[in-house]
Parts: C-alpha cells; sequence; structure tokens
C-alpha cells in the first residue's frame, strides 16, 4: 500500500506540472479554436488515462490493493509521457515561433496526438 501511496503523490505533483505545461503551450497557440480542440482533447486523454489504467490495474492478477497499486503507477507512467510530449511541444512552438510559419508548429503539436499519427513502415 506505501507503494501506491508513494506513486499517487508523484502523480498529483506529475499533474500539477502539466497543467502548469498546458497553459503555457495555450498562451502560444493563439487560435482559440485550435486552444479549445487542445483543452477537449486534454480532457479527454485524462479519462483515457484512467480508463486504460483500470485494465493495467485488473491485469496485475493480484489480490488486495495491488491493482489499485499498479493502475496508480500506470497513471503515473502516462501522465510522465504526456508531460514530456507536452514539454517538447513548447519548446517547438517557441522555437519556430519567431519564423512565424504556421505549418511549422502545427508540427510541434502532432506529438500530442500521437495515436492519430500512423506508425512508420
Amino acid at each position: 500500500m506505501n507503494t501506491g501511496l508513494i506513486y499517487a503523490q508523484k502523480e498529483r505533483t506529475l499533474v500539477a506540472e502539466l497543467q502548469d505545461t498546458q497553459r503555457k503551450l495555450f498562451k502560444l497557440v493563439v487560435d482559440r479554436r485550435l486552444v479549445h480542440a487542445l483543452r477537449v482533447q486534454e480532457k479527454a486523454w485524462s479519462q483515457y488515462k484512467v480508463a486504460e489504467c483500470d485494465v493495467i490495474g485488473e491485469l496485475s492478477g493480484g489480490g488486495g490493493s495491488w491493482p489499485s497499486t499498479k493502475a496508480v503507477e500506470c497513471e503515473m507512467n502516462l501522465t510522465s509521457q504526456r508531460l514530456h510530449r507536452m514539454r517538447d511541444a513548447v519548446r517547438c512552438v517557441r522555437r519556430v515561433s519567431a519564423s512565424g510559419i504556421w505549418d511549422e508548429k502545427a508540427q510541434c503539436l502532432y506529438q500530442l496526438a500521437p495515436l492519430a499519427v500512423p506508425l512508420e513502415k
């Protein structure tokens, strides 16, 4: 149970960092429709994360608190991955903002939709 509590605390810290990074990104992206779409996507991603990690917890096959521990570990890992992508997007948008070329900024944001981008063969 202690492990689950440690994971939960780390998850809360990561979520706070993710929200802060999102605010930075939303300020950099001036298109209101795109900001709205990113907000909707983030809400859906949060719901996906919980559902995905519930499956992972159940797949652990453990008893007692083990499924919830594995689920919160999964949430922590997915949030960490999302934060990494979000930070990369912020850095990328800042880097290309000086050029003013939207296509380059759009490329920065594709990493926030990894399930929609086809795998390379």
